[in-house]
């Protein structure tokens, strides 16, 4: 097994839970338990929104089962590394490119703009939502959100040389549907709390979190040049702060072990706050 092999059969193994992915020769196998209509359409609006683009969703082969129950099979990537790993790379200083980070804010973009608001209403009753906690900015910035947009999903292909989006569906901290819609700041809070540090501990003692706005503003600045919208930074930080705590909740059963990260990410997000005042105040 060649070394991209590896990591991209690590990116499956990651992603197994519940026996919702599954490789099957040169396939992938994405089931579902429900909602296999929604995600169906989901899939293709997502394929369609990135085809010609720089960026790349993967393509859609067939489909197994119907209505609540099914499986989508998709073409397998070879090749796949998240972005948690040249983030890492310059968090501690071993490169200045963040050429990966500007294309995965205009792969974004590209998803918002060109995604169709569903023209049909979500089921009644309404799934639970977490998304009270987020700013209400207007219906200017509604889209289809993808639902779960951060270093599980979004990848460079060394294969194909490119951004790679995965899985535009929901995560069940933020969003509870595949065809959710609400304000951009979701998907992006999504990625920018990733940005703020959502790593594993070990590697914060030699993260330089100086080095933070700059990767957080490639993001924001791809994502506004194939958007046409200017993310409020104010806003993104503050929504990253509440999506990272959504996170913990979700994601960790010991109160301790929630108490200790969500103060851990405050922390970081109020000194990345700091380092950002301090770049305004040079720019002006």
């Amino acid at each position: 097994m060649t070394s991209s092999e590896k990591r991209t059969s690590a990116v499956l193994a990651q992603r197994r839970e519940g026996s919702r992915v599954e490789k099957r020769g040169w396939t992938i196998l994405k089931f579902f338990r429900d909602n296999a209509d929604a995600e169906l359409r989901k899939h293709r609006w997502a394929e369609a929104a990135l085809a010609d683009t720089e960026a790349h969703y993967p393509t859609l082969l067939g489909i197994k089962g119907c209505n609540a129950e099914g499986a989508l099979v998709m073409e397998y990537i070879d090749g796949l590394v998240s972005l948690r790993i040249p983030y890492l790379a310059f968090m501690k200083g071993k490169t200045d490119d963040l050429s990966n980070f500007g294309a995965a804010g205009r792969a974004l973009g590209y998803l918002h703009s060109a995604m169709p608001l569903p023209a049909r209403e979500l089921p009644d009753p309404m799934p639970p939502l977490h998304l009270d906690t987020l700013p209400v900015l207007g219906s200017e910035s509604v889209v289809l959100l993808h639902g779960d947009y951060g270093f599980s999903n979004v990848f460079w292909s060394e294969t194909r040389d490119q951004i790679v989006v995965l899985d535009a569906s929901p995560n069940h901290f933020m969003t509870s549907h595949p065809l959710q819609t609400g304000t951009r700041y979701v998907d992006l809070a999504n990625f920018v709390s990733c940005l703020c540090g959502l790593v594993p501990p070990r590697h914060f003692a030699m993260m330089r979190w100086t080095r933070a706005p700059s990767v957080i503003e490639a993001f924001l600045n791809g994502y506004a040049a194939t958007s046409h919208f200017t993310p409020d930074r104010t806003t993104v930080l503050r929504s990253a702060h509440q999506t990272a705590n959504a996170y913990f909740g979700y994601s960790y059963p010991s109160v301790l072990r929630r108490v200790l990260a969500r103060a851990w990410f405050a922390t970081h997000v109020k000194l990345i706050g700091r380092h950002y005042e301090r770049l305004s105040k040079q720019s002006r």
